[in-house]
């Protein structure tokens, strides 16, 4: 009676497996960023209020910069296709594409602005300038910043 319990319990948990929804890559699901901030806030020791300002205003920023890479993405290709399809290279079309492109990535770069004053202003002195130091040392280890898993 044992082994049978077990076996069905067993059967249970391979179809709950089985049939739980698509995370994304890795299991992460969408927002894979979101897994570094809390690293990042136990590391600048936020406080709520801190940590609730700094994802709203990368959240909005992430909300601006999305939709535009995977429509740059899906254009930029499309229209050099097109462009290398002709006889002869068309300039004033692609500057015209450049221009188009460059209005999108300036309206980008205002956002990034906006989000970087909204970070400045969350946190305390102290706090900016350890995060300025982790973020010189991108991606070397900084002393008492978790990196995350064993082979960092």
């Amino acid at each position: 009676m044992f082994f049978f319990l077990l076996g069905a319990l067993s059967l249970a948990g391979f179809f709950k497996v089985l049939l739980r929804p698509h995370r994304g890559r890795r299991g992460w699901g969408r927002h894979r960023w979101r897994r570094g901030l809390h690293r990042a806030f136990a590391y600048l020791d936020t406080s709520p209020g801190q940590e609730k300002e700094i994802r709203h205003a990368i959240e909005d920023f992430m909300n601006e910069a999305i939709p535009l890479r995977r429509s740059l993405r899906r254009n930029v290709r499309g229209r050099m296709a097109e462009l290398l399809e002709e006889e002869s290279l068309d300039e004033e079309q692609l500057e015209a594409h450049f221009s188009e492109e460059a209005d999108q990535l300036r309206a980008l770069k205002e956002q990034w602005k906006k989000t970087l004053t909204r970070i400045h202003t969350a946190l305390d002195a102290d706090q900016r300038e350890r995060m300025a130091r982790w973020l010189g040392r991108f991606g070397g280890r900084v002393e008492g910043m978790p990196m995350g898993g064993p082979y960092r």
